[in-house]
C-alpha cells in the first residue's frame, strides 16, 4: 500500500465512510462487503430469537389455562399459529441460502412480530377484563423488545415498529377500553424511543466493522513491510543477490543439515580481476553495470547447481554448493570462472581486446569436530588469495582446517590473455 493510499484510507477515505455511517449506509461496494460479513452473525441471532419466542409460546400455555377465559382458544392460537411461524422462520433462516437472504432476514421478523401482536391482541379482546390489560401490555412490549434484541437493520426496525403499532392500535380500538389508553401511550412512546437504540446499535456495529477493516488493512501493510524489510536486510541492493548476512544464515543451515546427513559442504569465492582499474578507467556507474553482469553469470551457474550465491564484498561473490566433495567443488569453481570468461565483458582498464575475468578460491569439507561453518569460507578465501598471487583468472582449492587451510590441490584453470 502506497503512502497516498494510506492517507486516503486512514484520512479522507475513512472520514467519508464515517459520515456515510451516520446515515447507516456505506458506498455500494463497502455496503455489500459489510452485509456479507455480518450476514452470518445476524442470521444466527434471528434464529436464536425465533427459538426463544417459540419456547415462550409453549411456556405461556399453562398461564392461559390459569387466567384466560378461553384457554383452549389461546393454546390453539399459540400452537397452531405462533409456534409454526417461528419454526418456519428458523428453518428458512437456517437452510435458505440465496440472493434473497437480505429480504428474508427482513420479512421473517416483521411477519412474526405482526402475527404475534395480532394474535395476542385478539386474545386480549376475548380475555376477561381483569387479565386483558396484561395481555395487551405483553403484545405491546413486542413493539420495543424487538428493537432492543433483534439484529434488524434500522430501516427494517422502523417498518416492523410501525406495522406492530398499527396492529396494536387496531386492537385497542376494537377493545374500546379507556383504562388501556395510558398503556397504549406508554407502549407507543417506548417503541418510538427504542428506534433510537436500534439506530445506535447499528451505527456501533458499522463503526466496529470499519475498525476491523482498518485493522486488517494495517495488519496486511505491516506484514508487507516486514517482508520488505526482511528482503532488504538479506539482499544486496545493487545485484539483487543475497548479502553476506543471508549467506551466513544459509551456511549455518547447510552446515547443520550436512552434519546430520554426513554430507559435504562446499564453498567458492570469486573475485573480479583488476576491478579497481576498471573503475578508474570508466567510472563507478559502468563499474556497477559490470558487477551486475558478472553477478548474473555467476548466479546462473549457482542456480543450475542448486547453490546459494551472495555478494561477499565489493567485487567478491561467495557461492555455497550443496554436497560438493573436493573434486566437485573444483569443477564447480571452473564453471564459475568459465562463465565469466565466456561472457567477454570488455575491460577498458587493461587496454583493447582485454576482457573481465575472475579468480576463484574453493574449499569443501564434511563437518567434523574442531571445524566450524566459517572455516570453509576462510579456506576458500585463502585459496582465492593464492589464485591472485599466482596470476589471476584461475581456480585454486584448499582443504578446510580449523584455521585457514593448507593446499588441497594444484591450481586448476588457465591464465587468460587478459593477464
Amino acid at each position: 500500500m502506497t503512502i497516498d493510499r494510506r492517507q486516503h484510507f486512514y484520512g479522507l477515505g475513512r472520514l467519508r465512510a464515517l459520515r456515510q455511517n451516520a446515515r447507516l449506509h456505506f458506498e455500494p461496494e463497502l455496503e455489500s462487503t459489510f452485509r456479507s460479513v455480518t450476514a452470518g452473525h445476524r442470521r444466527s441471532q434471528l434464529i436464536f430469537i425465533s427459538a426463544c419466542i417459540a419456547i415462550f409460546c409453549l411456556a405461556a400455555i399453562p398461564l392461559d389455562f390459569l387466567e384466560h377465559s378461553r384457554p383452549a382458544l389461546a393454546a390453539s392460537i399459540r400452537i397452531g399459529l405462533l409456534l409454526p411461524v417461528q419454526l418456519i422462520g428458523i428453518f428458512a433462516l437456517r437452510f435458505w441460502r440465496s440472493d434473497w437472504s437480505e429480504c428474508l432476514a427482513m420479512l421473517i421478523p416483521i411477519t412474526a412480530a405482526v402475527l404475534t401482536v395480532d394474535a395476542l391482541g385478539y386474545l386480549t379482546e376475548v380475555a376477561r377484563p381483569d387479565v386483558a390489560e396484561r395481555y395487551y401490555l405483553a403484545s405491546g412490549s413486542i413493539a420495543f423488545t424487538f428493537n432492543f434484541v433483534a439484529p434488524l437493520r434500522f430501516r427494517h426496525a422502523v417498518l416492523t415498529t410501525l406495522a406492530v403499532l398499527l396492529v396494536y392500535d387496531v386492537h385497542l380500538f376494537a377493545v374500546s377500553s379507556v383504562e388501556m389508553q395510558p398503556t397504549a401511550i406508554f407502549v407507543t412512546v417506548i417503541a418510538l424511543f427504542s428506534l433510537i437504540t436500534r439506530w445506535r446499535l447499528e451505527r456501533a456495529e458499522r463503526n466496529e466493522f470499519l475498525g476491523r477493516r482498518a485493522q486488517a488493512k494495517l495488519n496486511g501493510e505491516l506484514v508487507d513491510l516486514t517482508e520488505r524489510l526482511t528482503e532488504l536486510a538479506s539482499t544486496d541492493p545493487l545485484t539483487g543477490l543475497a548479502n553476506r548476512r543471508r549467506l551466513q544464515d544459509v551456511l549455518r543451515e547447510s552446515w547443520e543439515e550436512a552434519e546430520r546427513n554426513g554430507e559435504w559442504v562446499g564453498a567458492a569465492i570469486a573475485d573480479i580481476d583488476h576491478f579497481k582499474r576498471f573503475n578508474d578507467a570508466v567510472g563507478h556507474f559502468d563499474g556497477d553495470e559490470c558487477l551486475k553482469t558478472v553477478a548474473s553469470r555467476l548466479a546462473a551457474v549457482a542456480s543450475r547447481a542448486g547453490g546459494t550465491i551472495a555478494r561477499f564484498g565489493g567485487e567478491e561473490f561467495a557461492i555455497l554448493a550443496p554436497d560438493a566433495d573436493p573434486d566437485a567443488i573444483l569443477r564447480f569453481g571452473e564453471e564459475l570462472r568459465h562463465a565469466v570468461d565466456q561472457s567477454a565483458i570488455p575491460h577498458p582498464g587493461l587496454g583493447e581486446n582485454r576482457h573481465v575475468t575472475v579468480s576463484v578460491g574453493v574449499s569443501s569439507t564434511i563437518p567434523i569436530r574442531d571445524i566450524d561453518a566459517g572455516d570453509v569460507l576462510r579456506a576458500a578465501d585463502a585459496a582465492l588469495y593464492e589464485a591472485k598471487q599466482r596470476g589471476r583468472d584461475m581456480v585454486v582449492g584448499r582443504e578446510t582446517t580449523a584455521k585457514t587451510g593448507t593446499p588441497q590441490e594444484r591450481p586448476t584453470g588457465r591464465k587468460s590473455s587478459a593477464i
